[in-house]
C-alpha cells in the first residue's frame, strides 16, 4: 500500500502535468488495479492503475529504463531492432539499427546486420538535381581519449568480429592490471583506431550436397547461426574448379565461392541459396561444387566439404573511393556540381609559440608491424609477403605521383638506400668564395658488411664570385664513412669518381676521387695525365699527342676517310722473327705508310706492303740485313751500305710506271746451270750501261745489246754465245774463240773485217778444210781444192 501511495504521488510528476484535483474513478468499493485515474491533460488520464504500475517497471519490455547511482541508463535502448530520429516536421527516421535494409531501403545491397544513418528514401523532391534523394544526416563525436586501450580512442573501430570485452585498441598497450608497476613507454591516444587483420569466417558450415546454386548443410541451424548468416555474404566452398589449368597462388585461388541470396532452414538441414558458384573473379556459367576434389592448397587443413560464410580474402584497413563526373559540372549536358578539386586528404601541423629546437617530435605517415616465423622455419620473416606486396603505390595516370614541397636545408628522402637532401640554393647558404662540399644524393646497399654509397656531390674550391662555373659536380663510390657527409671529414674510402668541372664544361675521371687520368673538355679535346693501357681495340680519328711512352700490345689499325682499315700495325708471331713490328695492308688495292718526319728503326722492320719514301731513306747500317720478299719500288736513288740480296723478280719501270725490264734468277732444267737474266718488257727495250762493267760469270742476253763504248766480252776463261741476230754497230775485237750457230753478217758498214786468229769453220756444207768458198749465191762452203 505504500508503495500504491508513494507512486500515485509521483504520478504528476511523472506527467508533467498539475497535481491532480479530480476524484479518483475507481469502480466497486475501493480503490484496485482496476481504479481509472482522472487526470486530464496528461498520459495517465483515463489509465488504469494496473496499466500504469506496469508501465513503470523497470528493464522489462513495456516498461522503463533503469537508472544506476550516476543516472546512467542499466538497459539497452533496444533489444534488436529500432527506429530513431523521427523528425519534428516529416515522418522520415533518420537512423535504423539491426533493420532488414531490403525492407527498409528497398536495396539488398546496403547489407543487414549494419546500423544505418540518414539515406531514407523521401521520394521524388521538386528541383532537386538527384531527382528522388535520401535525408542528410551528420555524425558529430566530441571525445577526450586521456588513457590507454580504448581509454585512448575518440571512435574504436574493430572488424574482427570479437565480443566487446576482448576487443582493446592498443594504445599505451601494456598490461597495467596484470603489473601495477608498468608505465607506458608512451601515453598514446588516438582520435580514429582501427583493427583489421586476418578476420577468421562467421560460420564454417558442413556441407552435404551441392547444386549450381545451393549447398545442403549437414546439419539445420540454430537460433545464434541464424543471426551470423545472412543476405549478400561472401560464401566460400573448399571445393576446387574441375576446369582449372592455370596455376594456384594466393592471389589466384581454384576455390569456388558465391554471395548468399537466402537461407531456408525449415526441413531437417539448412539449405543456402547462392545466385551462383564460380572461381573469384570469373563470369559465365555457374558450376556445381564437388564433394571429393577439394582445394587443399588454400585450405590443407579442411580434409571435408564446407562452406566458409562471411569469410573474406581482402582485408582494407580503410578505403575511400573519389569520384568525379564531368556530367554534373558543364561538360555534358547540366551545371548541378561545383566541384572542381578532389583532395584525399590534408594533415596541417599548426606550431606556435615554442622557441626551443628539437622540443616537438612528428612523424606524418607511418608503415609499422614485425613479421616473424616460428623456429626452424625455412624462410625469412620478409618472404612471408608475395612479390609484388608493398607499402606504398602511386599509380594512374597523374602529372605528379610524389611532389616535396621541401624547405632549404631540409632532408627531402632518407631512407637505408636512398638519401636525397633537400634541392634548394647552396649559394644562399654560403658565403661567395667559400670552400664547400654538399652532398646532393646517396644510393646505399650493403655488400659484405660494407656500406656502399653511390655519391652525388658538389664542390668549389673557393675561386670565383659563386658562378655555377666555379662549382664541380661529382658522382662516384665511397665505401662506409657517414650518410650524407662527403667533405673531409668522411672517413669513407674513395673509389673512382667522375667529375663535371663547370670551368670547362668537360668531364674528368678520377681515380680515388682526386687522381684525374682522363678529362675531356667541352669543346672534344681529350687529355691524359696518366698511363694508357688499352686491352682492346682503340679508334683514333683525330691527332693524337702523347707526351709519355705509348705502348701497344695488340693491333694498331689504320684508317682511311671513309673509316675502313687499310694497314695493321703489330709485333710479328713469328717466333723465329721476335722483335719483329709487321706493317701489313689491309686495303684491296694496297696501301702505303707515310713517315713525314725523320724516322729510325733500330731493330728488324718487314714492308709487307709498298713503301715509299719521299725524303732519303737509309735502310741497314745497323748490324742487320733489309729483306724485301714481294714487289719494291724505288722512285729514287738507293744507296747501300752493305750487300742486297733480292730473291725475286726486280721490274724497272718507264716514268709512266710500265714494267719495261726485268731482272730474275733462272735455273736451266737440263744443266742445272743458274744465270740471272735482264729481260726486256717492252718492244723498245735497251739496257744502257754507262760506267765499266765487268762480268766475271756468264751473261745471256734474249734481246738487243747496245755498246756506247769499247765492250770487251770474253778474256776471263768463259765463252760468249750469240743465239740470236746480233748487231755490231762498231769495231768489235774477239780475243778467243767464238762459235757462230746462225748467220754471220761481219762488215758492210765501212768498216775493215780483220780476223788476226784462225778462223775455224766447222758447220758449213762441203768437204775438206783447205779451203773457204763461195757459191754462186753467195754462201760460204768448205773445200780440200781451190775454190772454183
Amino acid at each position: 500500500m505504500k508503495k500504491l501511495i508513494l507512486t500515485l504521488a509521483l504520478l504528476p510528476s511523472l506527467a508533467g502535468a498539475a497535481p491532480i484535483t479530480s476524484q479518483w474513478i475507481a469502480p466497486g468499493n475501493g480503490i484496485s488495479g482496476a481504479s481509472i485515474i482522472n487526470a486530464p491533460n496528461t498520459l495517465w488520464d483515463r489509465q488504469t492503475i494496473a496499466a500504469v504500475m506496469a508501465a513503470l517497471q523497470k528493464n522489462v519490455p513495456g516498461g522503463v529504463a533503469g537508472l544506476n547511482m550516476n543516472g546512467a541508463m542499466t538497459a539497452p535502448l533496444l533489444s534488436a531492432s529500432g527506429t530513431f530520429g523521427v523528425q519534428s516536421q516529416t515522418a522520415y527516421p533518420s537512423m535504423y539499427v539491426g533493420q532488414d535494409m531490403t525492407a527498409v531501403l528497398g536495396s539488398p545491397l546496403v547489407g543487414n546486420n549494419t546500423l544505418q544513418m540518414g539515406g531514407t528514401p523521401l521520394g521524388t523532391v521538386a528541383n532537386s538535381p538527384m531527382g528522388s534523394p535520401g535525408l542528410p544526416q551528420s555524425l558529430v563525436i566530441s571525445s577526450h581519449p586521456d588513457g590507454p586501450f580504448n581509454n585512448g580512442c575518440g571512435l574504436c573501430l574493430f572488424t574482427t568480429g570479437g565480443q566487446q570485452n576482448t576487443m582493446l585498441a592498443e594504445l599505451g598497450g601494456d598490461d597495467y592490471e596484470g603489473d601495477s608497476r608498468i608505465v607506458p613507454i608512451s601515453f598514446d591516444t588516438a582520435g580514429i583506431y582501427w583493427e583489421a587483420g586476418s578476420r577468421q569466417a562467421r560460420l564454417v558450415l558442413p556441407v552435404s550436397a551441392y547444386t549450381t546454386t545451393t549447398a545442403t548443410l549437414s546439419v539445420s541451424l540454430t537460433p545464434q547461426q541464424l543471426l551470423l548468416i545472412h543476405q549478400g555474404q561472401y560464401i566460400i566452398t573448399n571445393s576446387a574448379d574441375p576446369a582449372a589449368s592455370d596455376t594456384e597462388t594466393w592471389d589466384n585461388p581454384h576455390f569456388l565461392a558465391g554471395i548468399v541470396r537466402s537461407v531456408d532452414n525449415t526441413g531437417p538441414t539448412a539449405v543456402i541459396t547462392v545466385w551462383a558458384w564460380n572461381r573469384m573473379g570469373r563470369s559465365g556459367a555457374s558450376q556445381t561444387p564437388s564433394l571429393t576434389s577439394l582445394d587443399t592448397f588454400y585450405f590443407p587443413k579442411t580434409p571435408a566439404p564446407v562452406v566458409f560464410v562471411g569469410s573474406p580474402t581482402k582485408v582494407f584497413g580503410f578505403n575511400t573511393m573519389m569520384q568525379y563526373d564531368g556530367a554534373f559540372t558543364g561538360a555534358g549536358t547540366r551545371d548541378t556540381s561545383s566541384v572542381h578539386q578532389l583532395e584525399w586528404g590534408e594533415v596541417d601541423v599548426n606550431v606556435q609559440n615554442e622557441t626551443r629546437a628539437g622540443a616537438l617530435s612528428y612523424h606524418g605517415l607511418t608503415f609499422g608491424g614485425g613479421q616473424s616465423v616460428p623456429a626452424g622455419a625455412s624462410i625469412t620473416p620478409g618472404q612471408v609477403f608475395t612479390s609484388e606486396s608493398y607499402e606504398l603505390m602511386l599509380a594512374n595516370d597523374m602529372p605528379h605521383h610524389l611532389e616535396i614541397a621541401d624547405a632549404c636545408g631540409n632532408m627531402a628522402i632518407d631512407t637505408n638506400q636512398l638519401y636525397l637532401p633537400s634541392a634548394c640554393s647552396l649559394f644562399a647558404l654560403t658565403p661567395v668564395g667559400a670552400v664547400y662540399d654538399f652532398d646532393m644524393t646517396e644510393l646505399h646497399q650493403i655488400v659484405a658488411g660494407y656500406n656502399e654509397r653511390l655519391v652525388t656531390h658538389i664542390t668549389s674550391d673557393g675561386t670565383g664570385t659563386g658562378s655555377y662555373t666555379n662549382a664541380t659536380l661529382r658522382f662516384g663510390p665511397r665505401i662506409n664513412g657517414t650518410k650524407g657527409n662527403t667533405s673531409s671529414t668522411d672517413t669513407a674510402s674513395l673509389l673512382g669518381e667522375i667529375d663535371f668541372p663547370g670551368s670547362t664544361g668537360g668531364v674528368a675521371l678520377c681515380g680515388y676521387g682526386v687522381n684525374c687520368g682522363l678529362s675531356v673538355a667541352g669543346n672534344g679535346d681529350v687529355s691524359l695525365a696518366g698511363a694508357l693501357n688499352v686491352a682492346g681495340g682503340a679508334t683514333f680519328k683525330n691527332q693524337v699527342s702523347v707526351n709519355a711512352n705509348l705502348v701497344t700490345t695488340g693491333t694498331t689499325y689504320y684508317q682511311n676517310t671513309a673509316g675502313d682499315n687499310i694497314v695493321a700495325v703489330a709485333a710479328s708471331t713469328d717466333a723465329s722473327k721476335n722483335n719483329v713490328l709487321a706493317y701489313s695492308s689491309l686495303a684491296s688495292g694496297g696501301a702505303s705508310v707515310l713517315f713525314n718526319l725523320p724516322t729510325t728503326v733500330g731493330n728488324d722492320l718487314t714492308v709487307t706492303g709498298g713503301l715509299e719514301t719521299h725524303g732519303n731513306a737509309v735502310i741497314g747500317g745497323y748490324g742487320g740485313s733489309t729483306l724485301f720478299k714481294d714487289g719494291v719500288t724505288f722512285n729514287q736513288q738507293i744507296t747501300a751500305k752493305s750487300n742486297i740480296v733480292l730473291q725475286g723478280t726486280q721490274f724497272f719501270q718507264s716514268p709512266s710506271g710500265s714494267n719495261i725490264a726485268q731482272l730474275l734468277e733462272q735455273t736451266d732444267a737440263s744443266t742445272g746451270d743458274t744465270s740471272v737474266v735482264l729481260s726486256g718488257l717492252g718492244q723498245n727495250t735497251h739496257f744502257d750501261i754507262d760506267i765499266p762493267t765487268n762480268l766475271n760469270s756468264d751473261l745471256l742476253i734474249a734481246g738487243g745489246l747496245i755498246s756506247h763504248g769499247n765492250t770487251v766480252l770474253g778474256g776471263f776463261g768463259g765463252s760468249i754465245s750469240m743465239k740470236d741476230a746480233t748487231t755490231i754497230s762498231a769495231d768489235m775485237t774477239v780475243t778467243g774463240s767464238g762459235t757462230i750457230q746462225g748467220n754471220l753478217t761481219v762488215g758492210g758498214n765501212g768498216g775493215t773485217t780483220v780476223m788476226k786468229d784462225g778462223v775455224v769453220l766447222t758447220s758449213l756444207n762441203g768437204a775438206g778444210n783447205a779451203y773457204a768458198c763461195l757459191n754462186s749465191s753467195g754462201q760460204l762452203y768448205r773445200s780440200a781444192t781451190a775454190c772454183n
